[in-house]
């Protein structure tokens, strides 16, 4: 079977696209006001936002407010002289709180507030540690070492509690695997912008200087490669060694690397599923809001649903 041209790939793609940018732009209304209705104190989305120098010295990401497309502009240019959204992002998501009413608020994913946690600044990250075994004297008389484990994007602890502490558990080395602000177990506030500053902060709190780690391994994994480059950065001294496993790398160039990182992870490409999935996730709002709305609210049900057909656990 011949592929079809290039150049009819792409029409359809930009076709798609297209379609995407309007529906985008609708539900970006009618999640206006849901929000209205439902909340005390709605957070505005990103698409009525502008990014401003003193975001970018406060480390937080142009590609929130920076990755529109010309039709999506001209839409939202179009409907915003007759329906105009209340507030800002600067000045309303401060006022965030989670779960919204969109998010899921079963026991698990609400666990972190109900141990009295309000928002990241007093929290903790939720920590999986495997102790090493003392099987001799002198193992036992031996300083143990210890590492530091950071997933990546779409992933927790549990990444490195499964798959490497049940196989390490005869080497001489404490290792802690945390969840990453926002992930697994730990808080995941509104208030929060999640920038980089943040998940350095919390591991440092939350880990460093609560069992005071004089020295310790790094090892992370994609998204928290550049986490851990960050926390090398800032404590050299500590680090003893650093492994990136998969890290995001650009040959460097005239772009900005923030949207050079974009446009190379979250192509628009209609395939394979996995790249149309993240281009749809990464450069929607409202439409990656809808599908979190749609499986991560219900994610009961499906897993449920997955463990009927699978007859497994």
């Amino acid at each position: 079977m011949l592929a079809p041209p290039a150049w009819l790939r792409a029409v359809t793609a930009a076709a798609v696209f297209a379609f995407l940018d309007v529906v985008d732009v609708l539900l970006c209304f009618v999640y206006g006001f849901l929000d209205g209705v439902f909340e005390d104190s709605p957070v505005s989305c990103y698409c009525h936002g502008s990014y401003s120098a003193a975001m970018e010295d406060d480390g937080v990401s142009d590609t929130l407010y920076a990755r529109r497309s010309a039709c999506r502009d001209a839409l939202m240019r179009l409907v915003g002289k007759i329906i105009r959204r209340r507030g800002s992002p600067e000045t309303d998501r401060c006022k965030g709180r989670s779960p919204r009413w969109s998010d899921c608020s079963c026991e698990s994913c609400r666990a972190w507030q109900r141990r009295g946690i309000s928002g990241h600044d007093d929290g903790q990250l939720h920590i999986v540690v495997n102790q090493p075994e003392k099987k001799d004297a002198a193992a036992t008389q031996r300083q143990s070492e210890d590492a530091i484990f950071i997933h990546g994007f779409l992933s927790s602890s549990s990444f490195w509690a499964e798959a490497v502490f049940a196989e390490a558990s005869i080497l001489n080395c404490r290792m802690f695997a945390v969840d990453l602000l926002g992930f697994g177990e730990s808080p995941k506030p509104a208030n929060c912008m999640y920038r980089l500053k943040d998940h350095v902060d919390m591991i440092e709190r939350s880990l460093i200087d609560t069992l005071n780690l004089t020295s310790f391994h790094l090892v992370s994994h994609s998204m928290g490669c550049i986490i851990a480059l960050a926390l090398a950065a800032k404590h050299p001294a500590l680090v003893r060694s650093i492994t990136l496993v998969a890290p995001p790398y650009f040959l460097p160039c005239k772009e900005k690397a923030s949207q050079v990182a974009l446009k190379r992870l979250a192509e628009k490409k209609l395939w394979p599923p996995l790249q149309f999935g993240s281009a749809v996730m990464s450069w929607y709002e409202h439409i990656g809001r809808t599908v979190c709305f749609l499986f991560c609210r219900n994610h009961l049900m499906w897993e449920r649903l997955l463990k009927l057909l699978t007859g497994k656990r």
